[in-house]
């Protein structure tokens, strides 16, 4: 159903992997792979740096042509092959894929019909046909990412983050949809098997809930994360495939009774839920140079302990303490700034990079200002 998304995903899975792992020789033996991979991707952009993602579904919709949020993922991947190019001391590649990003971020924000900007309703298209013919039912993730990967002006990022706050009421339906005028889809639009676009279904809703971090809404995030929980338990943790449009359609019939639609028994949530928990509420993950990064976006106080990264950290108030739980020292990224408006470290020196060195058993202490 997506011919390029696999090319262009791996790419992060293999940056994520090095981050977690600091596996160098992985990277040398996986890179020309997935180099191929990207050659497939680039053959399917044209010389004005707009990605030809041609028959890109989002389930039963048929996005035939240029996908606004096919070429942000593509944009976001082609900077981190960047990164492991470098990783590995190629160079000349890495400049070539940042290069090339950097040539499909400034295509990304051109008015349509060259990029994917609606100057008039002032946010971007899903997709644009080949004739020039633009879809556009007000989609999240297409705003979305132009936001939370930076690529927009600075006045532009405030237009889209005030249109989404608008259609929140929508895009906030367990707890994330994907368009906020589902309504106004044509049969020429819709597969054979339904409307089944704009769902809460978690693949879409983890790139919301990174946007809701970027932007620092950390009481939204708890709020979806609490969502979650609670229509979990009351499906005994059998979480249906959710396409939940009964307040447009399937709201008459047997199926007006039912709240998700597609298969039974699902593994997006579990996934979606735990990288949503733990990677951007807790803020505990990866870091290219560091043992592991912390960027926590909570909403209220917390004790937070993850033996597998080897942290434990407390927020209370205005102080945010950290342990190195491990029996060697630890390099750890701290980055508090959506805890606080300033905070500082009780450490003597402190590191431009945010990179700390923490002792084996060591606690360090931040007191920060709100």
């Amino acid at each position: 159903m997506f011919p390029l998304t696999a090319n262009i995903e791996i790419v992060e899975d293999l940056y994520n992997y090095y981050c977690l792992t600091k596996d160098v020789q992985f990277v040398k033996d996986s890179l020309s792979t997935v180099e191929k991979g990207l050659a497939y991707v680039e053959k399917h952009i044209d010389k004005n740096g707009r990605l030809w993602s041609d028959v890109y579904y989002e389930d039963q919709v048929i996005k035939h042509g240029a996908t606004a949020q096919a070429q942000a993922f593509a944009i976001n991947s082609f900077r981190l092959m960047g990164n492991l190019e470098r990783i590995v001391k190629k160079e000349n590649l890495a400049e070539h894929y940042e290069s090339l990003s950097e040539k499909m971020a400034k295509n990304y924000i051109k008015d349509v019909p060259n990029g994917y900007w609606d100057s008039q309703d002032e946010r971007y298209i899903d997709w644009i046909e080949k004739s020039g013919k633009t879809h556009d039912h007000i989609h999240l993730l297409s705003n979305a990412l132009s936001v939370s990967l930076k690529l927009n002006p600075e006045e532009r990022d405030r237009k889209i983050i005030s249109m989404i706050k608008e259609n929140d009421i929508v895009f906030q339906k367990f707890p994330t949809f994907l368009a906020a005028d589902i309504a106004v889809y044509t049969d020429s639009e819709i597969g054979t098997g339904g409307p089944y676009d704009l769902c809460a279904a978690g693949r879409y809703w983890c790139h919301d809930a990174k946007y809701r971090k970027y932007i620092g809404e950390k009481d939204l995030i708890l709020h979806q994360l609490l969502a979650v929980s609670k229509q979990a338990e009351a499906d005994e943790y059998k979480m249906g495939e959710r396409y939940d449009m009964n307040y447009v359609y399937y709201n008459t019939g047997k199926d007006a009774e039912k709240n998700w639609h597609g298969a039974e028994y699902y593994y997006e949530y579990p996934n979606v839920f735990t990288d949503v928990l733990i990677h951007d509420y807790c803020g505990i993950s990866g870091h290219k140079k560091a043992d592991c990064a912390v960027i926590p976006c909570l909403s209220e106080n917390a004790h937070i302990k993850m033996e597998s990264y080897g942290i434990e950290y407390s927020n209370e108030n205005n102080t945010f303490s950290l342990k190195n739980l491990k029996q060697k020292p630890l390099r750890v990224f701290i980055d508090l700034s959506k805890l606080f408006n300033n905070y500082k470290c009780d450490l003597k020196e402190q590191p431009e990079d945010g990179i700390y060195e923490i002792a084996a058993g060591e606690t360090i202490v931040f007191n920060g200002q709100l």
